[in-house]
């Protein structure tokens, strides 16, 4: 039977890998985003939706079936807005809930991510919640693009500390997977790439794949300049330390196979990410 699936954030990076691997699907599908108009795959609707706007959440939600939650994790009144978003989903008809978190929100007490997990695992609604590693893509869309693409650098206080990246395409697959019910109800999911990587070692596959040198440049927290450095602007050394705090105590580099469990073949390595990328006429890499 057909059904209506809801996309929220179908414009970012996740909500738009998604959406690509529920084309096909035969259900229904619905791209919730402040941008419709940027919204061009054939038989998807496209509505006009704002998580800091409650009024756009009725006509996301009316007469789907299943939602993708895609609250940015810098939203910090995130769980507020799930929250009525899913009593207003839940009234709608909704019947299953797959939320995008982060590996790790646990150990964060009150981050924004940990608290959307709290709202959905206590609604009565099915629920799945997908818990990604770092993504490959924050090397081509992320922090690390401009040093990469402009200098040839990586450049982060990451040490010899290893991350199992995952690529995003392959957490939008495990999405639609999840949306579809090929994912058990009451499950958070962890994905990973498959082998866990240095810098170093993520650097020389680039080198790789490009045809010419890619550094990586290792900085410590103690660097005044560290946030310049990284291309981040002023920011403290204490928020890049947060931020990868987990990194060197080498909490993000086990490896999970929830991803190969779901999707019945192995996760894309970093490998053939980066020959993608290079790939790419758009990519900015001579």
């Amino acid at each position: 039977m057909s059904e209506t699936i809801l996309v929220t954030g179908a414009t970012s990076k996740n909500g738009a890998a998604a959406l690509r691997h529920l084309a096909g699907s035969g259900h229904s599908l619905r791209a919730a985003t402040r941008e419709p108009e940027q919204i061009n795959q054939p038989n998807v609707q496209a509505v006009r939706f704002d998580w800091q706007d409650p009024t756009t959440y009725d006509d996301a939600v009316a007469g789907v079936t299943a939602a993708y939650v895609v609250i940015p994790e810098e939203m910090f009144d995130g769980p507020d807005r799930a929250r009525v978003f899913i009593e207003r989903a839940a009234a709608a008809g909704v019947r299953r809930i797959v939320a995008l978190s982060a590996r790790g929100v646990d150990a964060f007490p009150g981050h924004p991510l940990q608290g959307v997990e709290t709202v959905v695992q206590a609604s009565e609604l099915e629920w799945v919640i997908l818990r990604p590693n770092w993504f490959m893509q924050n090397f081509t869309e992320g922090i690390f693009r401009p040093n990469l693409f402009e200098a040839g650098e990586i450049r982060c206080p990451g040490g010899d500390a290893k991350i199992s990246f995952v690529d995003v395409d392959d957490i939008g697959a495990v999405a639609a997977a999840a949306l579809t019910g090929r994912v058990d109800a009451g499950t958070a999911v962890d994905l990973t790439g498959p082998e866990a990587l240095t810098f170093g070692a993520v650097a020389a596959l680039f080198t790789e794949a490009f045809g010419r040198e890619i550094r990586y440049v290792p900085l410590t927290f103690d660097d005044p300049e560290l946030g310049a450095k990284m291309g981040l602007g002023p920011l403290p050394p204490q928020a890049v330390q947060a931020l990868f705090g987990r990194v060197v105590d080498g909490h993000e580099a086990s490896i999970s196979e929830d991803i190969p469990r779901i999707l019945g073949r192995p996760a894309g390595s970093f490998a053939r990410f980066a020959a993608q990328i290079a790939q790419q006429p758009t990519a900015g890499v001579s």
